[in-house]
C-alpha cells in the first residue's frame, strides 16, 4: 500500500467512527483506533500519518467531501494532472513532512537533518 491508500483508508474509518453514535470516545481515542484496520505491515506508516496529521484530518473531514480530498489537502495524495510542489507552508509540519522523501527534504532545506537523524545514511 502507498501513503495515499493508507491515508484514504484511515480517513474513511475515522469518519465512520465519528459518525457512529455508539462511539462515545474523544477524538484522540478514536485516532488511536484508526490504524488497527490497516494490514500489520503498513501500520507504522499509518501511525506516522495519524501522529503527524491526526488533528488536521479531524478538522478537514467536516470540510471536504471525500477521504481522497482530505489526503490531498495534507499532501499524501496528489491531485490528478497537477505538478506536486514541495516545501512552502507544509515545511512547518516538521520532520515527518521533511523526511517523506528527498524532494521534500531539499525543498524544506532539511536534507542534512533527514540524512543524519532519520534516514541515517
Amino acid at each position: 500500500m502507498n501513503r495515499c491508500e493508507i491515508c484514504e483508508i484511515a480517513v474513511q474509518y475515522f469518519d465512520t467512527l465519528l459518525e457512529d453514535d455508539s462511539v462515545e470516545e474523544n477524538i484522540d481515542q478514536i485516532l488511536e483506533k484508526v490504524c488497527r484496520i490497516i494490514p500489520a505491515k503498513n501500520r507504522p506508516q499509518c501511525q506516522a500519518v495519524i501522529d503527524t496529521y491526526g488533528p488536521y484530518i479531524a478538522s478537514l473531514i467536516g470540510q471536504l467531501a471525500s477521504a481522497h480530498e482530505v489526503c490531498e489537502a495534507i499532501d499524501l495524495c496528489q491531485k490528478p494532472g497537477l505538478v506536486h510542489m514541495y516545501g512552502g507552508e507544509q515545511c512547518k509540519l516538521g520532520a515527518p513532512y521533511w523526511c517523506i522523501s528527498e524532494q521534500h527534504a531539499k525543498a524544506c532545506g532539511e536534507l542534512h537533518y533527514c540524512k543524519k537523524s532519520v534516514w541515517k545514511n
